[in-house]
């Protein structure tokens, strides 16, 4: 499933996001990354949904068209990207990264899905 970056699934089901949100959860004007996509806890990663793109960040963010959704996944790639580069080697990304590159995910043995 795509992520829309709207940071709705990280804010509510981080185990770290209460009472506070969870400090590896950074926002960028609209945008919400993790910065240790890689370690994250295991009901983030467990979090899953039956779709192609995250219905939850259509909803929250108003998308209402695939143009805006495109644009939404355009625009949160390139977000994406500048904030790995501002943080270097801080950056512990994982998977959403690695897909820039290539439009692929990559696995951790480097093969795409």
């Amino acid at each position: 499933m795509k992520c829309l970056y709207c940071g709705d699934c990280c804010l509510r089901l981080s185990p770290y996001s209460a009472p506070d949100p969870c400090d590896k959860i950074h926002q960028e004007e609209d945008f919400f990354f993790c910065s240790d996509y890689e370690n994250r806890p295991g009901a983030c990663v467990k979090h899953k949904m039956p779709f192609q793109v995250c219905p939850v960040g259509i909803t929250k963010l108003n998308l209402t068209s695939p143009l805006s959704v495109s644009l939404r996944i355009k625009d949160g790639d390139s977000a994406l990207r500048a904030f790995k580069n501002n943080l270097g080697e801080e950056f512990l990304g994982g998977t959403s990264v690695d897909r820039l590159n290539d439009n692929k995910i990559k696995c951790k043995n480097g093969e795409g899905k």
